[in-house]
């Protein structure tokens, strides 16, 4: 008799999450040439549906391995802003009528103490879903902003279905250096409020491609944190512990503002200049009323601050 070949299972277990992977659905919506995905395995409609779910509980959102949500650029969630990075989310249900999409990190990725989340009406469709389908569609009208896209990101399983407004923000790039720097167009009042909630502006790359770190600028009072961008788990398919940003290459430097003598203050944040002294990086900022200088350090390619 042949002997028969045996195959690592390291090898299987690669092939089967390369499979899983590659059967996923990834809607994406773009602006300014950065885009916001999310990444969910379409799971078919069987014998259960979303409302079967009671207030409190909660769903994985799709099948397989955990769906995420990556995104380049800062998200609007109400009066919240979703920094930069990747999360993953599921779907939680609040009350007989409202449901939420969770995002697990938001708080870590910002130094902020709650989780954020996209909450909406749940509804009936005339027509079922035959698998989970998660997209994204742009609001009717146009945008006051270019810097501004109003989207709603909708759920639809089965009968049931929900969508969340949010709005993606777009930036002004500039060179920081050997470095990338995108300041965003993030609404006044919530620089303004920086004490009570801290608020991400800002995203600095370096390299591209596989090899690109990234992270992200946030205003906390009158400090200016640096924190590499936020990575969903990868571990036990997703569903692992969901880590902080490297505090090894996180910095911490300083915000202070000055009232501008300006009949009418910016809707949204402005970016006036950027210097570069060997590793301080300082920003001349706008915003409503107010006049902002942020100096922060970038640590270099090792690491060093």
């Amino acid at each position: 008799m042949g002997s028969m070949t045996r195959i690592p299972i390291l090898a299987v277990l690669a092939f089967s999450q390369a499979l899983l992977l590659a059967q996923r659905e990834t809607p994406t919506v773009e602006l300014q040439k950065r885009s916001s995905m999310i990444s969910y395995g379409a799971v078919p409609l069987g014998k259960h549906s979303l409302a079967e779910l009671s207030p409190g509980a909660t769903w994985r959102l799709g099948m397989n391995t955990a769906s995420t949500w990556r995104t380049e650029m800062p998200v609007l969630i109400g009066e919240q802003v979703l920094a930069p990075g990747e999360y993953r989310i599921q779907l939680q249900r609040l009350s007989e009528t409202r449901c939420a999409i969770e995002i697990h990190g938001s708080a870590l990725a910002t130094g902020g103490s709650e989780e954020l989340q996209v909450e909406a009406d749940l509804s009936k469709e005339k027509k079922k879903a035959k698998k989970l389908r998660i997209e994204w569609r742009k609001a009717k009208g146009k945008s006051k902003s270019k810097h501004a896209m109003p989207v709603s990101l909708k759920v639809h399983y089965g009968e049931h279905s929900l969508a969340g407004a949010v709005t993606l923000l777009g930036g002004k790039d500039a060179k920081l250096g050997k470095d990338r720097l995108t300041v965003f167009a993030v609404p006044a009042k919530l620089i303004a409020a920086r004490k009570e909630a801290p608020v991400p502006i800002a995203v600095v790359h370096r390299g591209k491609g596989k090899s690109m770190k990234s992270w992200c600028l946030v205003l906390d009072g009158d400090e200016a944190v640096l924190r590499p961008w936020m990575v969903a788990p990868t571990t036990q398919f997703g569903f692992g512990e969901v880590v902080a940003p490297s505090a090894a290459w996180t910095t911490t430097g300083e915000a202070t503002a000055t009232a501008r003598e300006l009949p009418k203050g910016a809707d949204a944040l402005q970016l006036l200049g950027v210097e570069m002294r060997k590793q301080q990086a300082t920003l001349q900022l706008a915003a409503g009323k107010e006049l902002l200088t942020v100096t922060v350090v970038i640590p270099d390619k090792t690491g060093k601050k």
